[in-house]
């Protein structure tokens, strides 16, 4: 049973045949200890300072504050997630990786990989992975991939039973952190307004209102409105949130995103509303893509050998009315053949070069 590690910040995926296993990219340095997943998300508000969720949006060297737990760069971060992994068994898997990664992100995973014991066994964009079982005709395809603090816009062309990475965009300005702040703002007027009470003015609080987000959520979607509580000394606070606050919340956010023009968009909110789609996004033209249905990967083709992996940016789709292209198995074998350098003069990831640690 071939296992798959999806890779996004907010909701890392390891996928065993019908088995999903969920992670969050969090983690806390509690003195020497580190802290991954639910546990760091649960005191990120009591102790921001003591928290890192960019390491795997980097999956680079870059320095992170200094820690008791020794760790120097956003690398020892990954590498010791990933241990986490193969300490509860995995010993290899097909890594699905997001398109803002270059060839040294993905030559620095690689070897991070090896050094965890966890073996790669194939490498494949995030995007083409997600869409080509949806893609049914040739044309001009965008994927919408919300990240904690970005979102990449991935561009792709399904010609002749293909479809293939293009053009890839970083949207700064939204992102799963940015619509939590927004909607704690939004949260603390509320409270302000009925109870005088302001619960962002204390930790504790705050991190009550930070659990409470996905239930939030998923309330105003299915039933038009949610309530909040907190409690404290001996005090209970509650406050309500309509579906019209919460839309006008994520109005600003929504509209960024729908500025992305393609014949068929897909979006992922990578578990960001607990796996209910937004009304905006239900009247909308974007296909949500729920994490709670992942691709089949009976297309893809598994590169072999310790020595290289192929960087996997073209995939088969099935063509409709077309049950045996035969693009499809030319598609098949160019990614099988293809070999060399990962990276074009522009520093753009290939999907015919050869990864070579």
């Amino acid at each position: 049973m071939m296992t798959f590690l999806h890779i996004n910040d907010n909701n890392l995926l390891l996928q065993q045949g019908a088995s999903l296993q969920r992670s969050k990219g969090y983690v806390w340095f509690n003195g020497e200890d580190l802290v991954f997943d639910a546990g760091a998300l649960e005191c990120c508000r009591l102790n921001p300072q003591q928290i890192n969720n960019r390491y795997w949006q980097q999956c680079d060297q870059s320095s992170i504050a200094r820690n008791d737990a020794g760790m120097r760069h956003a690398a020892d971060l990954v590498w010791q997630h990933l241990k986490l992994f193969h300490e509860r068994g995995v010993s290899d898997a097909a890594l699905v990786v997001p398109s803002h990664y270059q060839s040294s992100n993905l030559q620095l995973l690689l070897g991070i990989c090896k050094a965890s014991e966890l073996k790669a066994t194939a490498l494949i964009n995030k995007a083409v992975f997600a869409t080509h079982e949806h893609i049914k005709a040739d044309g001009k395809y965008a994927h919408i991939d919300v990240q904690v603090h970005q979102t990449v816009v991935s561009h792709l062309i399904a010609s002749n039973g293909v479809v293939k990475l293009g053009d890839v965009e970083v949207i700064q300005d939204v992102g799963i952190h940015l619509i939590e702040e927004a909607l704690l703002k939004r949260l603390q007027s509320n409270f302000i307004n009925s109870n005088r009470f302001d619960p962002l003015h204390d930790a504790a609080y705050e991190q009550q209102l930070f659990d409470q987000l996905p239930m939030l959520a998923k309330q105003v979607i299915d039933q038009g409105k949610a309530s909040v509580t907190v409690t404290g000394d001996g005090h209970v606070h509650n406050a309500n949130i309509e579906a019209s606050e919460f839309n006008e919340v994520l109005l600003p956010f929504l509209e960024r995103l729908s500025r992305v023009k393609a014949d068929q968009v897909f979006i992922d909110f990578n578990a960001a509303f607990e796996h209910a789609t937004p009304a905006m996004i239900q009247t909308s033209q974007l296909v949500h893509l729920s994490s709670q249905e992942l691709p089949d990967y009976g297309l893809v083709e598994i590169q072999q050998g310790d020595a290289s992996l192929i960087y996997q940016t073209e995939l088969p789709y099935q063509v409709v009315g077309n049950t045996a292209s035969a693009s499809t198995a030319q598609a098949k074998q160019s990614v099988a053949n293809a070999s060399g350098d990962i990276s074009d003069d522009k520093g753009h990831v290939s999907s015919s070069k050869g990864l070579h640690l």
